[in-house]
């Protein structure tokens, strides 16, 4: 097809061959272990540049990343050319034609070939859907998060019932030690509570590795496993709910009932 030539924009998977990617290069910019590589589309013929990603948002802190570059990685690339191509309203790069790409380590560099292996190409389609969206999702996270910080502070106003003026009055040090210890409790239960139901509901955000074949499958693998994770988090955070309610009951009552010097 002619570099000159617009085409009608599709999402589409296309099987290439090495000689489709044959003058791709494969550049190795300072501080990074992955590489850019740059060529023409095998479809359109347009130019595209692909950074290949080093980790993913998955779900704040951020991984140490690849130690060293891995021995082989694949990656879909889809272009990303500036050519017109009748695209639909909202996207505005490439043709929207893809492939998959293997590297292999060559010295300090690597070589790059067409990956022919299908098994890979829904992880590496999920890595570009989560590219895609993580930026939108981290922000969603804090939002989220700020929520979950004002209901934790709440939580202080559970301590007035032992912390009001005169409330502990005549009581013992051993019966103000059971107070104390039954007022910490449900705190802690309630504070674990919030921390597992936010987690269930909205992940532990950080940032995966994915340097290679192995961790990107391996992340793939943990994005599916999410909705269990979060079913076990959510019992649990159920179950802690019910302890801090239990332990505040009975801080109250040893706060009414014990008996007091005069």
């Amino acid at each position: 097809m002619s570099a000159q030539t617009p085409i009608t924009y599709d999402n589409e998977f296309i099987q290439v061959e090495d000689r489709d990617i044959a003058g791709w290069r494969v550049d190795m910019p300072e501080g990074k272990r992955l590489p850019t590589l740059a060529g023409n589309c095998p479809f359109c013929q347009h130019n595209c540049t692909y950074p290949v990603p080093e980790e993913v948002l998955q779900g704040g802190t951020k991984s140490a990343g690849i130690n060293d570059r891995p021995p082989q990685l694949t990656r879909l690339i889809i272009c990303n050319c500036r050519a017109g191509h009748n695209r639909p309203r909202g996207i505005t790069l490439g043709c929207g034609r893809c492939w998959l790409v293997l590297l292999t380590k060559s010295g300090a560099s690597y070589d790059l070939s067409v990956q022919r292996d299908l098994g890979i190409l829904p992880a590496a389609e999920a890595l570009v859907d989560a590219q895609a969206t993580q930026n939108a999702r981290v922000h969603g996270a804090a939002e989220k998060w700020i929520g979950g910080i004002s209901a934790i502070y709440s939580l202080f106003s559970l301590a007035g019932v032992a912390t009001a003026k005169n409330a502990l009055d005549g009581l013992s040090s051993g019966q103000r030690w059971l107070v104390a210890a039954a007022m910490l409790s449900g705190l802690t239960t309630a504070g674990t509570a919030l921390v597992l139901g936010y987690r269930a509901a909205y992940g532990w955000v950080r940032m995966v590795a994915i340097g290679d074949d192995e961790k990107l499958s391996q992340w793939h693998t943990d994005e599916g496993d999410y909705a269990a994770r979060a079913a076990r988090q959510l019992s649990w955070a159920i179950y802690a709910a019910f302890g801090s309610l239990a332990a505040i009951t009975i801080m109250m009552m040893l706060v009414w009932f014990l008996p007091r010097a005069p």
